[in-house]
């Protein structure tokens, strides 16, 4: 998967003073930002009291990543992929949707209720940078993929973990496509399930 190569202007980058490459890949970031009142601040562990990063950690403006509409994420002609979360609760796991969406293309991620925020730092950093560039937005799931699938033909796809499903190499891509991921521990809501055109499983 290629490094994300847009995301939000950084304010200020803090890097410890071990990790030089680090800190020239920050200042990079830096230059490349819109703000000009941009800051570039050297410190070690001192700063906090304990390791909270693993060399260098940035400030930025999540603004700028919310209030995407959601024809941003779920375009209404040509070919999309979309994938959805719902109540997904673990930092690593959402980290790895967005990391995943991006290496298959997706267009952008619908969280719903009870996601855990993509832009936590350790959701960042599973992700490899990805939440700071794939698009997502915050909705209620099955009002959304009801919409979606009644309005712009898309058809729903949900993962599930039970007998009844089919295996997912037998499922052919439609020309648009949301895949939905449930809950760690419950799965996917009897509410979003009733918006899934199809159940699949990973063999």
């Amino acid at each position: 998967v290629p490094p994300p190569t847009t995301g939000p202007e950084f304010e200020t980058v803090t890097v410890e003073e071990r990790v030089e490459l680090s800190f020239t890949k920050a200042a990079e970031l830096l230059r490349q930002s819109e703000k000009r009142n941009a800051d570039a601040i050297l410190r070690d562990e001192a700063l906090t009291g304990f390791q909270m990063h693993r060399g260098a950690i940035a400030c930025g403006d999540r603004s700028v990543l919310q209030g995407r509409s959601l024809t941003e994420i779920a375009p209404t002609s040509g070919e999309a992929l979309v994938l959805a979360a719902d109540g997904v609760g673990d930092r690593d796991n959402i980290g790895a949707i967005f990391r995943d969406g991006a290496a298959f293309g997706a267009q952008g991620v619908l969280l719903g209720q009870h996601c855990h925020d993509p832009l936590y730092r350790k959701s960042i950093r599973s992700s490899m940078g990805y939440t700071l560039s794939v698009p997502f937005l915050h909705c209620v799931l099955p009002s959304t993929l009801r919409m979606l699938r009644r309005d712009h033909g898309y058809s729903v796809l949900g993962t599930v973990c039970r007998p009844g499903a089919r295996p997912l190499p037998s499922i052919r891509r439609t020309e648009r496509m949301v895949v939905v991921v449930g809950n760690e521990f419950r799965g996917i809501s009897p509410e979003v399930e009733a918006e899934c055109d199809t159940l699949a499983f990973i063999p």
